[in-house]
């Protein structure tokens, strides 16, 4: 008789459908602390990438070198705002940009821009590194001439087809301890050069999103989730 006051008067304080959302909330809230800690690691991970970032360091040059020690281009090079990649090539203006007989075949359409580009490359490309001397010794471009003491790198911006004549910004690195600059000249369309190779800019090439940013991504998420599933346990246990 008093067991099963005391048993009914159990079931009724707590009812079986109750007891089961109590158990629901519960594991939730469990869940929930184990999601707070996730997102305060990543929260963690992401502000050291945030420093990275500003500080210059994630969007270092690559340079990309080839099996002879020749440096045919690089990749992340900052120009303004904005980061491009460049490859480094030998030939005319007409074999390079499709052509050369539009402003259209030309990445740079304006003098100012070829100036800060052709600045960028002997500030963050053409420097002496473990991967080569690359402003001491400018016959580690793809140039013909290999007893050269300057190597040019031409970034076009303009085309006068009445002419024949291609517009350019040169970057020329001196051997030595020569003063490195940038000239304007009016070249032949179709006239080579055995100590110049030309740049061909394009945007860089996406990088794809830093491991802290998609985990706080994702633990944002799945904490929102969380917290929908709790208030539907609640209400459901009230």
């Amino acid at each position: 008789m008093n067991c099963k006051r005391i048993c009914a008067t159990r079931s009724a304080a707590h009812p079986p459908h109750q007891q089961h959302n109590m158990s629901q909330i519960m594991k939730l809230k469990s869940e929930m602390t184990l999601t707070l800690l996730v997102k305060k690691a990543v929260s963690l991970a992401l502000l050291s990438f945030i420093s990275l970032l500003f500080s210059g360091q994630a969007q270092a040059v690559v340079l990309n070198v080839n099996s002879s020690g020749k440096l045919t281009g690089a990749a992340g090079v900052k120009v303004g705002l904005n980061y491009y990649d460049v490859e480094f090539l030998s030939g005319t203006c007409i074999q390079i940009f499709s052509g050369c007989d539009s402003l259209d075949d030309l990445f740079f359409k304006d003098g100012s821009l070829a100036q800060a580009a052709s600045q960028a490359l002997l500030d963050q490309v053409l420097i002496d590194g473990s991967q080569g001397l690359f402003d001491s010794q400018p016959t580690l471009l793809p140039i013909t001439n290999s007893s050269s003491i300057v190597a040019n790198i031409f970034t076009p911006y303009n085309v006068d087809m009445s002419a024949n004549t291609v517009s350019i910004r040169s970057a020329r690195n001196y051997s030595g301890e020569v003063a490195d600059t940038i000239v304007t000249l009016n070249l032949s369309r179709a006239g080579p050069s055995s100590s110049s190779v030309y740049a061909k800019w394009s945007l860089a090439t996406p990088v794809p999103a830093p491991l802290p940013i998609l985990g706080a991504v994702a633990a944002i998420g799945w904490s929102r989730k969380l917290r929908r599933r709790i208030r539907e346990s609640q209400a459901l246990a009230s």
